[in-house]
């Protein structure tokens, strides 16, 4: 984002992509920009996962499992402060842990390496 210079260093690297255990291979990606007013850290997520949404399944984004389930898309927002990355639904609430986010459920998005 533009807007990329004014965000804070804690902020700025929730921006990356990230592997997610329960759902493997499936894409996770989080940008960040500052809101118009400069107030509010805005996080955007998108990603894969199989299944229609809300269906709960748990599954990756192997070959065999996007046959069998299909490949969809998603997107939504969140905002960051400090350390806490949150979506105001109770379930995509986190924090920053070394490596990537630790999410209230206990699962844990791990940072892709960019080699």
């Amino acid at each position: 984002a533009e807007n990329a210079s004014t965000l804070t260093p804690q902020a700025s690297r929730f921006a990356t992509e990230y592997s997610d255990p329960l759902h493997p291979l499936c894409k996770r990606k989080i940008e960040v920009e500052l809101s118009k007013d400069g107030r509010t850290t805005i996080a955007h997520f998108s990603g894969t996962d199989v299944g229609a949404k809300g269906s709960g399944v748990m599954a990756g984004c192997s070959a065999e499992e996007i046959k069998e389930y299909k490949l969809r898309d998603w997107s939504f927002d969140g905002s960051i402060l400090g350390e806490v990355i949150s979506v105001g639904d109770g379930v995509h609430e986190g924090r920053w842990d070394k490596d990537g986010i630790r999410w209230n459920d206990g699962n844990k998005w791990s940072v892709v390496s960019k080699q």
